[in-house]
């Protein structure tokens, strides 16, 4: 029985974590108050495209060229929707991805607080996140990445829960978070194939129907805008990703740089170098190179592994 001096502690604890949190998101604050947020020619892109959006002129940059087929369109469109306040899309980045740095904070330490059952375990794990200057510079940026880690982190905790016996509500929050993840940046597709993964070999006397069921579902609703903008870009231009496969596939890049490293880490060096001589795809550089074949024997043999762990 949870008593209210019980419940009163619960309270407190949430409280500090989100007390931590807002101190993340300060520090970010206070990084940026001078000078700004960091800018690139990626920031460039996005932020233009916020102000196009917002002139009614749509998906277009400074120079006038089409936004980036090959980039997702959350970060424009989160820019430009918070302008309709009045902020300037580069001021709104400051403030979004200072919220999502002091949100990614809160929900790490909530989630390592679940898994331990431990408030100060999760205090020092909040700080560590709070105080964390790489985290705090990458933040500090005009760029997808905050945003982006706070949904994978999010979808990752969700899923976490929902795998631990949770309500089914919580596959479809961790399925909304990574789509959040998907929309601000390609990237989104490795988190997305790891947590079909989980959904497919990780959950023991779970029938294998529900377990496909969970795992299209979860995936039908985290690639949903992946999807939408894929359609919008066919729509426009011809292609899903032109100009990219002129270049070389970056969300196939993402899912080739993932899959090599988990092979790295569940097979070791001397398994990962057998695995690149069946693909014959390791020697070449990544960049503008993914191969499809590479991808689809990683994947097969992390299927492999996986499958051989829940048996």
């Amino acid at each position: 029985m949870i008593t209210p001096m019980r419940l009163l502690r619960i309270d407190r604890w949430t409280a500090l974590l989100a007390a931590i949190g807002a101190l993340g998101a300060a520090l970010v604050l206070l990084r940026t108050a001078v000078y700004g947020p960091g800018a690139g020619w990626d920031s460039a892109w996005y932020v233009s495209t916020a102000r196009r959006l917002l002139a009614g002129d749509g998906f277009v940059m400074f120079d006038g060229a089409p936004y980036l087929p090959d980039a997702m369109p959350g970060f424009p469109l989160a820019l430009a929707l918070a302008g309709l306040s009045g902020l300037d899309p580069l001021d709104a980045a400051e403030y979004l991805n200072a919220a999502a740095f002091g949100l990614t904070v809160f929900a790490t330490a909530l989630w390592v607080r679940s898994r331990t059952r431990s408030g100060l375990l999760a205090a020092w794990a909040g700080c560590a996140c709070a105080l964390s200057l790489l985290l705090a510079e990458v933040a500090s940026t005009a760029m997808t990445d905050a945003p982006f880690v706070l949904g994978t982190v999010l979808s990752a905790y969700a899923l976490d829960r929902y795998l631990d016996g949770g309500k089914r509500s919580l596959l479809f929050a961790a399925a909304a978070a990574a789509a959040l993840a998907c929309a601000m940046r390609y990237a989104g597709f490795a988190p997305v194939a790891c947590a079909v993964l989980l959904l497919l070999f990780a959950r023991r006397g779970v029938a294998l129907p529900a377990r496909m069921r969970d795992a299209s579902i979860f995936a039908g609703v985290a690639l949903s805008p992946v999807a939408a903008w894929w359609l919008r870009n066919v729509l426009t231009t011809g292609s899903p990703t032109e100009p990219v496969l002129s270049t070389g596939f970056y969300p196939l890049i993402d899912v080739q740089r993932a899959t090599e490293q988990v092979a790295r880490w569940t097979l070791g060096e001397g398994g990962f170098a057998v695995l690149g001589g069946v693909s014959g795809a390791f020697g070449a550089p990544l960049d503008g190179d993914a191969r499809i074949g590479a991808v689809l024997v990683e994947a097969v043999a992390l299927v492999a592994l996986a499958a051989g762990a829940g048996a």
